[in-house]
Parts: C-alpha cells; sequence; structure tokens
C-alpha cells in the first residue's frame, strides 16, 4: 500500500494545478489518472484563461512555468468581433465573464491556450508524483483518521486529504455527495479545428457569430515561437509538444437545434467551409451538464474541485478558470491551516461555484438567443 499527505484523483487542469501549489507549499502529493498517459486522448483545443485563471496560476507554478505559459498563448491580430450571421457586428451580446482590452483596466485580457499545451506545462516537476493507469473505484475511511483508496486492477493506497478533481463524472463526488450529481441541460456543444487559410481574413481573433437559434465561437491560434526552445529556456524537463497554427470553432446552442448532421445547419459561408474542412476525427460532442454546488457535506479529509462539483456549459469560458482557483485557494488554506482550512476552501468553492454555474447558464442563454 502506497501513502501520501494528498491523493489527488484526476490529472486534469484543476488536479494537475493543485498538486504544483502543494509542491510549492512543501505538501507532497500524489496524483492518479485513469487514462494510461498524459497524452492519450484529445481532451479539447483551445482553452481561454480570464484574469482569475491567469492569477491563479500564478499563484500555483513557479515563475519560470507562469512565464512559459504566457509564451505559449495564441497571439492574435485582433481580439476579435461580436458578429451577426451576415458579418455585421453584434453590440451588446458579449457574456458576462469575456473581458477584452480597454473593456476593464484592472483586469488582464483573456488569453487562449492549447489545452494540452497548458496540461504539458502543469505537469511539469510532477512526473514523479503522477500515477496513469489508475482507475479509481471508491474510498472509505481508514485507521488514524486516514483515507484508503481502491483502484481497479492495482494495489489499494491510503492518505491524509482525498480530492475529487475528477470532472463531471466524478466517482469521489458520488460516494461523498451523491445528491449533488449534474443535472442534463438542454444545450449541446460541437467543437473542433481546421487549418488556418483564408478564413483568417473574416475570423481574426476570437469571433462569436450569431446564427439561428445558436452561435459560433472561432478562435484564431497562432504560436508565435519555437515551443522546444521556450520549454528549454524555462528549464522545462523535456519538450512541449510543437502545435501547429489553427482556427478552434465550436457551436454552442439547444440540442433541439444542433442535434443534427452538421451539413443540414444554416451557416454563414465562411463558416460553413470552415467546418466542411474539419476533419471528422477532430469533431467532438459535448453534452453541457450543470452542477449542483448548493449540495453541502459535512467537512473533512475528502473533498472535491471543478467540474466534480460545479460542471458548468463552456459558454462563458468560466469552467476551468473555476477549477484553477479552485486550486489555488485549496493549497493556500492547508498550506496555512492544514486539514482545518478545508472548511473555509468549501465554503468559499461553493459559494463561488454556485455563482458560476448561474453565470455560464446565462452565458449559454444568451448566445442561444
Amino acid at each position: 500500500m502506497s501513502t501520501s499527505d494528498v491523493a489527488i484523483i484526476g490529472a486534469g487542469l484543476g488536479g494537475l494545478a493543485l498538486a504544483q501549489g502543494l509542491k510549492n507549499h512543501g505538501i507532497s502529493a500524489t496524483i492518479y489518472e485513469a487514462d494510461p498517459a498524459p497524452d492519450s486522448r484529445i481532451q479539447g483545443y483551445r482553452i481561454r484563461i480570464d484574469a482569475q485563471g491567469q492569477q491563479a496560476l500564478a499563484r500555483v507554478l513557479p515563475p519560470a512555468l507562469y512565464q512559459l505559459f504566457r509564451q505559449t498563448a495564441s497571439v492574435a491580430s485582433t481580439e476579435g468581433y461580436f458578429l451577426d450571421r451576415a458579418g455585421h457586428e453584434a453590440n451588446g451580446r458579449q457574456p458576462e465573464g469575456w473581458h477584452q482590452a480597454g473593456q476593464n483596466a484592472d483586469l488582464a485580457p483573456d488569453l487562449s491556450i492549447h489545452r494540452q499545451t497548458l496540461r504539458e506545462i502543469l505537469l511539469c516537476g510532477l512526473e514523479g508524483t503522477l500515477r496513469c493507469g489508475h482507475t479509481f473505484e471508491g474510498y472509505h475511511q481508514a485507521s488514524e483518521g486516514r483515507v484508503g483508496l481502491r483502484f481497479a486492477h492495482m494495489a489499494d493506497a491510503s492518505c491524509k486529504l482525498l480530492v475529487g478533481a475528477d470532472g463531471v463524472n466524478s466517482r469521489v463526488r458520488a460516494q461523498l455527495a451523491p445528491d449533488a450529481g449534474p443535472a442534463d441541460s438542454v444545450y449541446l456543444c460541437l467543437y473542433g479545428k481546421s487549418a488556418l487559410t483564408a478564413e483568417k481574413a473574416e475570423y481574426e481573433g476570437t469571433s462569436v457569430v450569431f446564427c439561428d437559434g445558436f452561435s459560433a465561437i472561432i478562435d484564431e491560434m497562432r504560436f508565435r515561437q519555437d515551443f522546444t526552445a521556450l520549454a528549454a529556456k524555462a528549464g522545462f524537463n523535456g519538450s512541449l509538444t510543437q502545435t501547429e497554427d489553427y482556427l478552434y470553432w465550436a457551436l454552442i446552442g439547444p440540442g433541439s437545434r444542433l442535434a443534427v448532421p452538421l451539413d443540414s445547419l444554416s451557416l454563414p459561408p465562411m463558416l460553413q467551409k470552415l467546418i466542411q474542412r474539419t476533419w471528422p476525427e477532430h469533431i467532438a460532442t459535448l453534452s453541457v451538464r450543470y452542477g449542483n454546488p448548493d449540495i453541502a457535506w459535512q467537512p473533512g479529509n475528502v473533498t472535491l474541485l471543478g467540474d466534480a462539483v460545479h460542471a458548468m456549459s463552456p459558454a462563458g469560458g468560466i469552467g476551468a478558470n473555476t477549477a484553477l482557483r479552485d486550486a489555488a485557494d485549496l493549497a493556500a488554506m492547508l498550506h496555512g491551516k492544514g486539514l482545518s482550512g478545508i472548511v473555509d476552501y468549501e465554503r468559499l468553492m461553493l459559494a463561488r461555484g454556485k455563482a458560476a454555474v448561474a453565470d455560464s447558464a446565462a452565458a449559454a442563454a444568451k448566445l442561444s438567443g
């Protein structure tokens, strides 16, 4: 049986950010991931990190890795536009949480980064603490205040604190707070990526196109430097996977509008060409689900963060940023108060999650209206 101070279930962005924050504070942690390797499956493309998400990353990452995160973010020619289907600017329809330069002097503009690149940065220095191929099955309260962990086809383990960072289908949450399971919404998200070609003349920066009852988000992902050279300069062990420039696109709206063959949707010609040029294996469909952070539980030596407790629509660009803030707060409170800090963390995390779920739902409605 292996032991550690903190066991983190799930090597997504939130779980890795927590492990980085704990490492900075000298707290030992082990990350258990069901996938056989960190890059064994595509987990998405572009992700937007807002000002608060950037602050959270700055709190958990060593300065060199935080700088690497900023250097590998996309560099677009403009911040983008909100457009109607005819290509005219659609004013007043920007969802809350989408921050652009000049909009608020106190907030840094959002950054777009390739999700796998961010995961590789967050993994730097954690190689010895990551256990892949560990499918979590359940936990139990063990002796001396420890938590026993059970895995499929792997040896049992134990820890002082168990953190469920295992996403919307969290098995930790299912045992800790079964009534807090996520509910299906009416919304779907279809996303993919396509090579950058002539479409960049119309879709520059991050563009949102309001269609008939749904919206399209197109993000121009351009990377300015060689990732391997940047990683070496930052003291990164190994190299970052080089990412070619691409156009990220996502369609967000009610399933009644989007649960049809893509070629049957009424789309602006440029957007239609972009999607038609996307390889089928680069297209994924996500059913939007909403967590229930109103359901609290007795604080103890098992807790949750991110989508495991407050899953939400990607429409507002809030989900990953909320998970990063959860991770930074939990690491800081464990450092300052030990396990007694869980009470304060959960109070803050649940309140923040409730607000984020509501904001993302409002954003989804706005993008579909």
